[in-house]
C-alpha cells in the first residue's frame, strides 16, 4: 500500500495493524478469552488483508444471535492461524476469493467453521512440494501445529474435549476450496469468578 502511495489506505492499515498487536500482547498471558475477542481479532486480520486484495477478497463473519459471546471463554489465537492460512495457501495463490467465518451454537458445544474457496488443500500441498529444491515457501504451518497442540493440552488439562477438523471441499461448478471445523464445549464464567481468576488455572 504504501509503495502504490496510496496513503489514506496505508494510514488505516498501520492503525489497524497496530490495534490488532495490541490486543494480541495483551490477550497473549491469558489462556482463555471471552469469544467475543476472537471474533474482533477476526474481524480486523481480515479488514487488514482486504485493504491488501481490495474488492478481489470478500469476508463474512456471522454468529449465532443466541450466543453470549460476552461471556463464553475459548483459547485465545483459536481463530486467527485458521484465517492466516485461508489467506495465505488458499486465497493469494488464486489473488481472489472469500473467506466464511460462522460461530454457532451445536447443543451444548460451539462450533467454528472456517471456509474458504480457494485451491483446495490437495492442491496446495501439491505447489508446495513442486517447489525447486532450497526454495523457500512462507508459512510451514508452525501455527496450526501449535494450535492443534495447545488444544490437546487444554483437554488434557481441563477434562474437555475439542475436534479440530479439516475437509477439502468436493469440487462444484468449478469451485473448490478448505474447511477447517473446530468444535468445544461452551463455558463461560463461573458465578463470581472473573476470567482472570479462570485464567489462573
Amino acid at each position: 500500500l504504501i509503495n502504490t502511495d496510496n496513503r489514506k489506505a496505508a494510514a488505516k492499515y498501520l492503525t489497524t495493524f497496530a490495534r490488532l498487536l495490541r490486543r494480541i500482547l495483551a490477550d497473549a498471558k491469558f489462556t482463555f478469552v471471552p469469544l467475543v475477542d476472537e471474533i474482533f481479532r477476526a474481524q480486523e486480520y481480515l479488514s487488514l488483508e482486504k485493504l491488501q486484495f481490495d474488492e478481489r477478497l470478500i469476508y463474512r463473519i456471522e454468529v449465532d444471535d443466541d450466543l453470549k459471546v460476552h461471556q463464553l471463554l475459548v483459547p485465545q489465537m483459536l481463530i486467527h492461524p485458521f484465517l492466516e492460512n485461508a489467506v495465505r495457501h488458499g486465497i493469494r495463490p488464486r489473488g481472489i476469493g472469500r473467506i466464511d467465518l460462522l460461530v454457532e451454537s451445536l447443543g451444548e458445544n460451539l462450533r467454528i467453521s472456517i471456509m474458504d474457496d480457494g485451491i483446495g488443500m490437495e492442491r496446495s500441498k501439491t505447489m508446495r512440494n513442486s517447489k525447486p529444491q532450497g526454495a523457500t515457501t512462507k508459512g510451514t504451518g508452525i501455527g496450526i501445529r501449535n494450535t492443534r497442540e495447545r488444544l490437546a493440552s487444554i483437554s488434557r488439562l481441563y477434562g474437555i474435549s475439542t475436534e479440530l477438523n479439516f475437509y477439502d471441499l468436493e469440487e462444484a461448478e468449478g469451485k473448490t476450496g478448505t474447511k477447517v471445523e473446530l468444535i468445544l464445549p461452551q463455558f463461560d464464567q463461573h458465578p463470581g469468578k472473573a476470567v482472570s481468576e479462570i485464567n489462573k488455572y
